[in-house]
C-alpha cells in the first residue's frame, strides 16, 4: 500500500503574464495485493486544477480515475 501526495503553487503574479493554471494538486494511492509470482493493484489518482480562463475568471476543474494493474514475477 503507498499514499502521494504533490502540489504546484506557481506565483499568482505569473498569471498576468499567460500562465494559466493558479494551482495543482495531485493524489494517488495504490492497494496491491500479492500471491506468490502474482499481484493484482487497485490505484486511485486525483488531480485538483484552479485556472485562471480569460473572460470567465477563475475555474477549479477535478478529475478522478482509477486503474486495475496485474503483475508477474519471473
Amino acid at each position: 500500500m503507498w499514499v502521494f501526495y504533490g502540489i504546484d503553487d506557481p506565483d499568482d503574479d505569473d498569471a498576468d503574464e499567460g500562465l494559466l493554471r493558479l494551482d495543482n494538486q495531485i493524489v494517488a494511492a495504490m492497494v496491491r495485493y500479492r500471491v506468490k509470482q502474482y499481484a493484482v493493484g487497485l490505484e486511485w489518482f486525483r488531480a485538483m486544477t484552479d485556472h485562471s480562463v480569460p473572460l470567465f475568471g477563475e475555474r477549479e476543474v477535478n478529475g478522478n480515475q482509477f486503474a486495475l494493474s496485474v503483475r508477474y514475477d519471473f
